[in-house]
């Protein structure tokens, strides 16, 4: 007579058989399905368009695991497509609780396709350090792999503490050849000044630049004299020189610009000759035909009424104007000219408050909507 361990592990190999059998016959079914009748390069397609977007604000601490890692995960054929996918593996979307080895695997995945890091090591919360990064061995990892790979780097996101900002692109002199996008975004307390980096001597391709957190931005910074720019977003940063002249600067490099921001921005104070020499250049009205959207917050009403009165912007284009409410007849008269067409303006936004009528007279005897 068997004994009772005799028995269970006869059972226990009839139900790993069973396992194997239940398992082919689920991958067969699968098979029969339309979407795993996809060419696996439209499977690809797809996986790259489902990558999420990386919200620094709440999901500081990163994603634990990659979004190539959680595709592999979910039937035969599409791990079997996701690890051939080399543009999937080539978005390393690091947080403080990435793993060194995933990372390395990820990287070496991506062989040699245009490559995107977004870096989320800053903790965003009341109670939170200043600088919460990753690993010391992912942050190695990543060092070594924007280095090498600046020259296929499309886009770089980096946000997190200077430190860190500075472990990762100090002393590196290599141009981004191909970089696209370039975010940089770091905190350091009572407006610290931040010197400028130097690594990006040559970034002739950018079109989105984002950059707060106390960083020095020069006009020459090479980023800003991309003439292919489409998106600037400038918060919190240290300008260097007159406001006015160099946005006017910006502008008139780049003929596809479609959105300007510039927000809570330190810099010296403009002498009059210098608004003279910004709005007389000579070229008359600065005509930006592409453009959509106009931020601009935290400039005097003078230097603002100076710029606008350089500028003029598609009848459709959103103007967002974040100033004091002083010379506010002034300031509606220059938005009145800044619009290429006498028609009123699809949106305007004045200190956050949507203008629907566009009636100088009706603005005026309403003050406390510019407040």
């Amino acid at each position: 007579m068997a004994s009772d361990d005799d028995v269970r592990k006869e059972l226990d190999a009839r139900i790993r058989c069973l396992e194997l059998e239940l398992s082919d016959l689920k991958q067969r079914r699968n098979t029969l399905s339309p979407i795993s009748r996809l060419p696996p390069e439209i499977f690809c397609k797809l996986f790259v368009y489902s990558l999420p977007e990386l919200d620094y604000q709440k999901q500081h601490g990163g994603r634990r695991r990659l979004h190539a890692m959680e595709l592999s995960h979910v039937s035969h054929t599409w791990r079997a497509v996701a690890l051939e996918c080399a543009e999937l593996w080539a978005h390393l979307q690091v947080g403080v609780h990435t793993r060194e080895e995933m990372l390395a695997f990820a990287h070496e995945k991506a062989r040699h396709v245009p490559i995107s890091v977004s870096l989320c090591g800053l903790a965003y919360g009341p109670d939170s350090p200043d600088d919460q990064v990753p690993s010391d061995r992912v942050i190695s990892t990543l060092t070594k792999i924007v280095r090498e790979g600046s020259a296929r780097c499309h886009s770089l996101q980096l946000w997190t503490g200077h430190a860190t900002l500075e472990r990762l692109l100090h002393g590196h002199v290599g141009g981004f050849d191909t970089l696209v996008t370039l975010k940089l975004v770091t905190q350091v307390p009572d407006w610290t000044v931040v010197s400028p980096l130097p690594c990006f001597s040559g970034c002739p391709r950018v079109r989105r630049v984002e950059v707060g957190g106390a960083l020095v931005v020069p006009l020459s910074w090479a980023p800003l004299r991309s003439p292919f720019l489409t998106h600037v977003h400038l918060e919190r940063v240290w300008w260097t020189g007159g406001i006015v002249t160099d946005i006017l600067a910006i502008m008139n490099r780049s003929t596809n610009l479609q959105s300007f921001a510039i927000e809570n921005t330190r810099t010296s104070t403009l002498s009059n000759d210098d608004r003279l020499a910004s709005t007389q250049g000579g070229t008359g009205t600065l005509p930006l035909s592409k453009l959509k959207w106009l931020e601009l917050g935290g400039i005097s009403p003078t230097d603002l009424i100076s710029l606008l009165s350089s500028i003029s912007v598609p009848v459709e284009a959103r103007l967002d104007l974040r100033t004091y409410a002083q010379e506010c007849k002034e300031l509606m008269s220059s938005v009145g000219r800044v619009y290429s067409t006498p028609s009123s303006p699809a949106v305007l936004l004045i200190a956050g408050e949507q203008v629907c009528t566009w009636d100088l007279a009706e603005l005026v005897c309403h003050p406390s909507r510019l407040e």
